[in-house]
This record gives structure tokens, sequence and C-alpha cells, in this order.
């Protein structure tokens, strides 16, 4: 399958603003740094996590949200180590080779790897879990570029599985330690709840996960809480200090997150808006994490209407002062942007410029583009997200003449608008979005953003972006070794959407400020795995 075939983003759950009021608990972070104990009755082996939303779906052939509680359950051949975002280390499979020109990969999956159903995990089953995940017309099978894996995908002697790709893919071994499509389900077990071709288990497995990880499920409350206790049987095998029971609920309210925290109920805790998050961590009674990502917020330009010339999306980038936006509404704790690239991403230029706050040159270009004093401008967040730089905006706007509405929708609402096919007439002029990429290519990141084949339901390009030297270095790029001739050719991509023809609005790079308590051990996020905790390596520290 093509990988501008359809797809669907994932839900992110932090974006361009943790929405609403500041929380105000006088005193409570009056005091110097101290162990707070744990409630009344909370087991010290239980990790307990309490954030905005939860993740309902566990099947990871179709699950675009949120990998979050997919980390427990399940593996990927390989992960990443530690926060590197290019190394990786042995995870389902124990060890892997190449051919010379990188386009035949073979893995050995590891001894004594179990679902946790019973069943063994062996290189037959693996294929069988892909060839599921690829097959499935709502899932993720797009992510592994395979275009027949009958053929394409054969078990060998010794427990070894072999990917025939076809063409070389030198960053293979890093594509399959991704969040999203790439974890390893039974195939059996969903077969045998399969209502037909379509389904292959899906609604099932969704309630049910069966994987090989560290945890499995024990009980699912859709929309409350997800409970998963450590299974005895792991190959990994067990340390004292591990946390032996992991809790995710969903406690949408910011100041009852907050009162978990504080009264020992909840060991991390997230989102919280920029003056919460502060006054955690220069009180110092708990860690908050600071934490680099490979994560973009944005506001999305239509290409068409008011904003079809690259002029008028040139004074956009200018009408927006994005350095007050970080420093006074988010409080320094989100990066700069240096284009829309994140910094860290492979191909990524730091040095890449974007057009600065200037209001009077805004005005000089959009005089040029045609957008005449009185134009209406329509922008879309979802559920709070992203509603203060909107009204930003709507005020700088508004300082040179143009009207800028505001619509506020449901998650739901939202994707279905920013991933749907309506005709640019129908269309929104701005949306306020994140991404992020499945791995550290920056072909992957890019493609569904920028390329016109991704537009609507084809990909994440919103604005239905078109610019033909930018269709073509994705189209060359696509499956290249990362290397010096990549990147200059990155290099010239990231100056076209950022500057010459800007595709965007970039906010700022996210930064992971999470708190939690100071016995935590082992918080080291992955800037590539998007507000997913290191569960097996983690560990409750001593007083």
């Amino acid at each position: 399958m093509d990988d501008l075939s359809r797809i669907s983003r994932r839900r992110m759950l932090h974006g361009l603003m943790a929405g609403g009021a500041a929380v105000t608990l006088p005193g409570l972070w009056s005091l110097a740094r101290a162990q707070v104990a744990i409630s009344a009755g909370r087991d010290p082996d239980t990790l307990v996590v309490a954030t905005e939303a939860a993740v309902d779906n566990l099947d990871p052939a179709t699950n675009i949200d949120w990998a979050m509680g997919l980390v427990p359950v399940y593996e990927t051949l390989t992960v990443l180590k530690g926060t590197s975002t290019t190394e990786v280390a042995p995870a389902l499979a124990s060890s892997w080779t190449k051919n010379a020109d990188a386009s035949r990969w073979t893995f050995e999956i590891a001894a004594g790897a179990k679902f946790h159903d019973g069943t063994v995990c062996d290189a037959a089953a693996v294929k069988a879990a892909i060839l599921r995940t690829l097959t499935l017309g709502s899932g993720n099978g797009y992510v592994w570029g395979i275009a027949d894996g009958e053929k394409q995908i054969l078990v060998e002697e010794g427990n070894r599985i072999t990917f025939d790709l076809g063409a070389p893919r030198a960053y293979f071994d890093v594509q399959v330690s991704g969040q999203y499509g790439f974890w390893i389900a039974s195939a059996a077990a969903a077969a045998a709840h399969s209502t037909g071709p379509d389904d292959q288990g899906s609604a099932w497995l969704q309630r049910n996960p069966v994987g090989t990880g560290p945890y499995r499920l024990v009980s699912l409350e859709p929309g409350q809480q997800a409970v998963y206790e450590a299974d005895p049987g792991y190959r990994g095998g067990w340390k004292p200090g591990q946390f032996k029971k992991i809790v995710i609920r969903a406690v949408p309210v910011e100041s009852s997150r907050l009162q978990m925290l504080e009264s020992g109920e909840a060991d991390v805790i997230f989102p919280l808006p920029p003056e919460e998050t502060i006054a955690l961590r220069d009180a110092a009674k708990f860690t908050v994490s600071n934490s680099e990502t490979l994560t973009m917020n944005y506001i999305a330009l239509g290409c068409y209407g008011p904003l079809a010339d690259p002029r008028a999306r040139q004074a956009m980038n200018h009408a927006f002062d994005a350095a007050s936006y970080r420093d006074q509404i988010q409080l320094g704790l989100k990066d700069p942007a240096h284009g829309c690239f994140p910094v860290g991403l492979s191909g990524a230029n730091p040095e890449q410029t974007v057009p600065g706050f200037d209001l009077a040159k805004a005005q000089e270009l959009f005089a040029a583009a045609g957008v005449a004093p009185g134009t209406e401008l329509s922008f879309l967040f979802y559920e709070g997200i992203g509603k203060q730089a909107g009204e930003l905006l709507q005020a700088l706007l508004g300082s040179v003449g143009i009207t800028l509405t505001l619509v506020e929708k449901s998650y739901s609402a939202f994707a279905a608008d920013y991933f749907g096919d309506a005709p640019p007439e129908q269309r929104y002029n701005m949306y306020a979005f994140s991404w992020w990429p499945n791995f550290n290519h920056p072909n992957e990141y890019a493609r569904p953003l920028f390329h016109s084949a991704s537009a609507g339901s084809m990909g994440g390009n919103a604005g239905f972006y078109k610019n033909d030297e930018v269709d073509r270095i994705l189209t060359e790029t696509k499956d290249a070794a990362i290397d010096a001739a990549l990147f200059q050719k990155m290099k010239r991509l990231q100056e076209i959407v950022a500057v010459e023809d800007p595709a965007w609005i970039p906010i700022f790079q996210d930064r992971t400020a999470m708190p939690y308590r100071t016995d935590v051990i082992g918080m080291d996020l992955n800037p590539a795995y998007a507000l997913t905790l290191p569960f097996y390596g983690m560990t409750r520290g001593g007083a």
C-alpha cells in the first residue's frame, strides 16, 4: 500500500493551550520540597497516572489516538534507547541483521516470548499480527510500507522473520520501534472473536488486549480508567521496586488532578495550565519534567480563498506574535519554532527562520495579495485547545481591519473537518493543531503534512497545501537513507514551507512539563514517544 494512502491522525491530547482559567489553591505550593505521603490505603507498588482523557481503543492495529494505553501491554520489534530518537535496543526481537543494501531485514524473535493468554509468540505469530494490521481497512498498515505482506514477510528457521522490502530502507530498525501500527498483538485471539474481514476481532481487542508486554489489562472502564497488573511470566523478569500495577485514570478537571497529586492519590498528572506548572516547579515540592519532544504546534493555513496567494500566508505569519504567545501565555515553557520542522528531527535545520512579528509588513503583504480590510476569516479549534492562540491572532488581525471568527468544536467534530474532503469553499481558513512523527525520518514527518496528495482524508494536509517543488522533494525522498543528500533536500523544503510559500503559522515546539512525585524514578520521556511513560523501567524510590 502506498504511504500516501488514506490515514487518520491520532489525537494530540496536549495542544496549543490547556485552556481555561487558572486554578488558585492558596498556600498549596508554599511548602519547601518534601516527600508527600501516599494516600492511606494505597499500595506503593501501584503507579497512578491522572490525565485529562482515557485511552479506550487498545487494538494497536486501529489505535490512532494515543499510545499511553498500549505501552504496558504490547511490544514492538525494537524500542528506542532511553531518550534517543535514532538508536534502538532489542524488544520483541532479540537481534536483527540486514543485507548489503538494507532492502532485506531479518529479526530473531526473543526466546520465551508469550502472549498474555499463554500462547507462544513466535515468528509465525508475529507475521500473522502484521498481516492483520496490513489488511484491516481502518488500520495503520500503511506505516509498514509493505505492498504484499504474504510474499514480503517470510517466516524462517530458528524463529526468525524476514522482511523483503523490495528497495533499500536503511532505517527500518528504527521504523519498527514506532508507536502507531508497529505493536504486535495476538492475531489468533483477535480471529477467535472476529465478526468478519472488516473487523478481524478489532472490536473485541479494543477492550481485551492480548500482547507480550510486561503488563496485562485486568479492568477497563471506558472513559474512566484502565488497570494493568504485572505479568508474572514476563520473560524480562521483575526486580524490587518496579511497579506491579499501573492505573491510568481520566480526570478531566485540572484542579482535581492537582489535588490528587497533593493528596498522594496520584503519582503523575498532566496536563496543567502554565501557571500551575510554574508554581509546582518553583515550589520544588514535586518534580516537573522538562522533556524535549518532536511535536510541533501550529495553525494550518487554508491555501484557498483569501489565503490562496502565498503573500497572504506570509502576512499571516507576520501578523502573529509567536514570541509573546510563548513568553506571556505559555510562560516560557515551550521552545521557539524554527520553521515547520521540530529541532531533533533528522534533517531539521535549527538555523531556519520564520517570518517575524511585524504588523506593518503584514499590512503591506495583505494589500499585495488583495486581502482588503473588512475581509472575514475563520479559525477552528477543539475543546479549548488553541483558543488563546486564536484570541491573540483575532486581536492582532482586528488591528489591521481583518475579522477572525473563532469556532470551537469537540475533538471528533474538529477531526471530521480537519481530515475531511469538503471543498475549499466549505472549509475553515485556519486550523489549530499539532503533529509529531511516528519515527525519526523527515519524509515520514513532512509527507502527510505538505504533500498535495495528503490533503483531506489522505493525510494531515488540512490546508490543501500544494507546491510542485515540495511535492517533488517528498516524492524523491520517500524511503531515502538519512544522509547529507537527504538533509540538503529537506533544507530546501523547509525554506519553502516556512518562508516562501508558508503552509502554517508555526507556534512553538512542544516540551512536556509533567508533574510527578519525587519518589517516582525513571521518568525518562523519549521525544518521539509523545506523552507515553516507560512503565516497565520505572520504580518507586525511598523517602
